[in-house]
C-alpha cells in the first residue's frame, strides 16, 4: 500500500488543496482522510470530491490537526491511500432515533463491498466520524457493532470539533453533514492495523457502583444508593459549590472487564445528579481518576505500538479537545509532538469531542489505528 500525506496553511481553499495534494495529485488514491479548520470544511470537501471523484473521501472539522507539521488550528491535513486497500463507506442518518433499526442495511450494503473470505480482525476495520453535539455516539456505535461483530471487525473513530464547544461537521464524498455519521470499513490485502488507547488519568483507589442513572440523557442519579453530588463531594472533601471544578481534575473512570475508559462531566445538577458525555449504564463500576505522569505514559504507549517489530508506515491520531487543552496548559504539547514524530513517523490526527472505541464512547483519551507491514 502506498500512503501518501500533505499539509497546507494557505487561506484560500483551492490553493490549499493544491498543495496539500502535491504528493499524490496525479495519482488515483482510494481513500482520502482529511481535517481541516470548521469555517473552511465544507469548501474543502467539496474541492476535494471534484478533484478525486472516483476516491472514497472521508473528513471531519477539528479545532486542531496533528501532523510532523506539528498542532495547526487553521490547516489543511490530508492522507490518501493507494493501492492494497479496499475501501467501502456508508452515511448513517436519524442517528438520535436508533439508527440501528433504519440503517442496518446501510452497515451491510458496505460489508457487501469488502472481500468477507478474508476478514480478520487485524486487517479490518471500521473508521467512524461523528458530529459533534448530538450526543449520538453510543447509539451510532451500536447500529455498526450489531452488523459487525458477525466478522469481529474493530469500531474506532471519533466526533468532529471546532473552536466551539461540541461543535463541527462530518463530510463523505462532498456531501457535509452534522446530524449524520459517516463511516468507512477499510480492508487491507497486506499487514495490519491495531489500535491503541492511551488514558492520562489513572484510577484513584476510590470505587463506587452505579445504582441509579438514565441512559439516554448520560445522567447518573445515584452511587452506592446515594446522591451521586453528595457522595463524590464527600470523596474530594469539597462543598457542593466547588465540586464541579473538582471534577474536572478527578474524571470518572469506568472499568469494564478490566479494562479503563475516561469519561468526562458535562454539569452538575441541581437534583445532585451528575451529567457526563458518556452513557453509564446501571450496575457499572466507575472509579474517580487522578492525572498520570505524562512522560511515563507516553512511553509506555510507544514501547506497546513497537513491541511486536513490525514496520510502522503510518497512525491515525484522534486526541481529546480537553486533553489538548490539558497539554497546552502544562506546556506538554511540544514534547508531545517530539515524540509523536520520532515514535510514529508519518501520522495525520484531529481533536476530537469523543473518541470512540468499540461500542463505548470515550473522553480525555488518545486512540491511535496504526498500520503495519502494509508495503509492498
Amino acid at each position: 500500500m502506498k500512503i501518501s500525506t500533505g499539509y497546507s496553511k494557505k487561506t484560500d481553499t483551492q490553493e490549499a488543496v493544491q498543495e496539500a495534494c502535491t504528493a499524490f495529485r496525479d495519482s488515483a488514491p482510494e481513500f482520502i482522510l482529511f481535517f481541516s479548520d470548521r469555517p473552511r470544511f465544507a469548501a474543502f470537501s467539496e474541492l476535494l470530491y471534484y478533484a478525486f471523484p472516483s476516491a472514497t473521501i472521508l473528513g471531519a472539522s477539528t479545532h486542531a490537526s496533528f501532523s510532523p507539521e506539528g498542532l495547526s488550528t487553521e490547516a489543511l491535513n490530508i492522507t490518501a491511500f493507494s493501492r492494497g486497500l479496499h475501501v467501502s463507506a456508508g452515511v448513517i442518518r436519524e442517528i438520535s432515533r436508533h439508527p440501528d433499526i433504519f440503517y442496518q442495511s446501510t452497515i451491510t450494503n458496505a460489508l457487501n463491498g469488502l472481500d468477507l473470505d478474508k476478514v480478520q480482525n487485524d486487517n479490518t476495520c471500521c473508521f467512524v466520524l461523528n458530529p459533534a453535539g448530538t450526543a449520538c455516539e453510543e447509539m451510532v456505535l451500536d447500529a455498526l457493532d450489531d452488523s459487525l461483530k458477525e466478522f469481529n471487525i474493530p469500531i474506532v473513530g471519533g466526533s468532529a470539533s471546532s473552536e466551539l464547544c461540541l461543535n463541527g461537521s462530518v463530510s463523505l464524498n462532498g456531501s457535509v453533514y452534522t446530524n449524520s455519521s459517516v463511516f468507512a470499513l477499510l480492508q487491507l490485502e497486506k499487514g495490519s492495523m491495531q489500535v491503541y488507547l492511551e488514558n492520562i488519568y489513572k484510577p484513584m483507589g476510590i470505587q463506587y457502583t452505579v445504582t441509579k442513572s438514565d441512559i439516554m440523557n448520560r445522567t447518573i442519579y445515584a452511587l452506592d444508593g446515594k446522591p451521586a453530588a453528595d457522595v463524590l463531594c464527600q470523596a474530594l472533601q469539597v462543598p457542593f459549590e466547588e465540586l464541579a471544578s473538582a471534577l474536572a481534575l478527578h474524571p470518572f473512570g469506568r472499568l469494564p472487564s478490566g479494562r479503563l475508559y475516561i469519561d468526562e462531566i458535562e454539569r452538575i445538577n441541581r437534583d445532585r445528579s451528575i451529567t457526563t458525555y458518556c452513557r453509564i449504564l446501571e450496575d457499572s463500576q466507575i472509579s474517580l481518576l487522578e492525572l498520570d505522569d505524562f512522560p511515563t505514559v507516553m512511553q509506555q504507549t510507544f514501547a506497546k505500538i513497537h513491541a511486536d517489530k513490525t514496520p510502522l508506515e503510518f497512525s491515525i491520531l484522534i486526541n481529546c479537545f480537553s486533553r489538548v487543552n490539558l497539554y497546552l496548559q502544562k506546556n506538554w504539547m511540544n514534547e508531545f509532538h517530539q515524540q509523536l514524530t520520532r515514535s510514529l513517523g508519518s501520522y495525520l490526527g484531529f481533536t476530537s469531542h469523543g473518541e470512540q472505541l468499540g461500542d463505548f464512547n470515550l473522553n480525555l483519551s488518545l486512540l491511535l489505528l496504526c498500520f503495519k507491514g502494509t508495503k509492498e
